[in-house]
Parts: C-alpha cells; sequence; structure tokens
C-alpha cells in the first residue's frame, strides 16, 4: 500500500523467485534450526540499513519514515529473542 500511495515505480521480485518462494516456508518443519537461521540472516541486514537511514536524517516521504520506523521497532523485538534462544 505504501509503494501505490507514494508513487514509487517498483518492479517487484522476480518471476522464478517469485515462484521458489511459496517452497520456503516448508523447510520450517524438518529444518527449523536452518530456517530460522535464514530468517535471521535477513533481518539483520535489513534492519542495520533502516536504522541507518532513519539516523541520517535525509528527507524521507513521511509514510516511508513512519514504516520504516515501525519495522526497526518490530524487528528490534524480533532479533533481540533469536539472540535470546
Amino acid at each position: 500500500e505504501m509503494v501505490n500511495r507514494i508513487g514509487a515505480d517498483v518492479p517487484g521480485m522476480p518471476r522464478v523467485l517469485k515462484w521458489l518462494s511459496q517452497f520456503i516456508p516448508l523447510a520450517a518443519g524438518p529444518l527449523p534450526i536452518p530456517f530460522f537461521f535464514g530468517v535471521l540472516a535477513g533481518a539483520e541486514p535489513i534492519d542495520h540499513t533502516q536504522k541507518n537511514v532513519l539516523r541520517e536524517g535525509k528527507a524521507l516521504h513521511p509514510i516511508m519514515e513512519r514504516v520504516m520506523a515501525i519495522h526497526v521497532a518490530e524487528e528490534a523485538r524480533h532479533i533481540s529473542f533469536a539472540h535470546e534462544y
């Protein structure tokens, strides 16, 4: 919804990745540790990047800035939980 409101031209996920993405959750059952390791490996860099963008203080679209702030707060909870376990 944010992309629609701010008018950004976003190409989306490549077709092959979109097709493969439906199978990724199937790994959670038989391989929970590698699955969550992958989740954390994906979450950490995105969280780091978004924190840096917010700290730089550059002008962002207000919706994007708010979505990123909420995402950083939520990721902090997820990452701290993952580090604990």
